[in-house]
């Protein structure tokens, strides 16, 4: 959670939980409403590392111009 926004991750992207934190019957219905989402959407998933290569070679451009 960073300041009044949360934050979700792909399971499989996750190594290892240190703290679940707080959890009440709101973030139930909004994981379960994310799944059903998630399932009907037609957005390819995010790939994190994908992402990171592709920020490092913009941000190796931004210093070498």
């Amino acid at each position: 959670m960073m300041g009044d926004s949360l934050i979700y991750f792909n399971n499989e992207d996750i190594q290892k939980v240190v703290i679940e934190g707080y959890s009440d019957d709101d973030n139930e219905l909004m994981l379960e409403n994310l799944k059903v989402w998630i399932e009907k959407a037609d957005i390819p998933k995010g790939n994190p590392t994908e992402l990171q290569k592709k920020t490092t070679a913009n941000s190796n451009k931004l210093n070498l111009g």
